[in-house]
């Protein structure tokens, strides 16, 4: 890493409706807490830059855990189902980095 900390602030977790999907779980903590995807993406876009080929979206995820609580003295609670809904976000986002970061076929929706 550049040696500079990730932008964090306290994480919002949010109340679902009963029997809501895990995308709308995954839409509601994303508008909740929008500082999640800029630190992946920080983190992915640091990664390639640095001549790597592949990243995986579940060391990004732990990186972000890792420091959530090295700064915060507190527990990153992000359900690990989201991680796949945001390496697809950050597809969205940087079709570049399709090469990058393989995703899988979503179980549930």
């Amino acid at each position: 890493m550049s040696g500079e900390h990730l932008d964090l602030v306290a994480l919002v977790e949010p109340t679902h409706a009963k029997g809501a999907t895990h995308a709308e779980r995954f839409a509601e903590f994303h508008r909740q807490n929008p500082w999640v995807l800029a630190a992946i993406e920080r983190l992915i876009g640091e990664w390639i830059r640095a001549g790597h080929v592949r990243v995986g979206i579940g060391a990004v995820w732990e990186r972000i855990r890792w420091e959530y609580g090295m700064t915060t003295g507190d527990t990153f609670k992000a359900n690990n189902n989201h991680r796949s809904h945001y390496a697809r976000l950050v597809l969205e986002r940087h079709p570049e980095w399709a090469s990058a970061i393989e995703t899988r076929e979503l179980r549930a929706a």
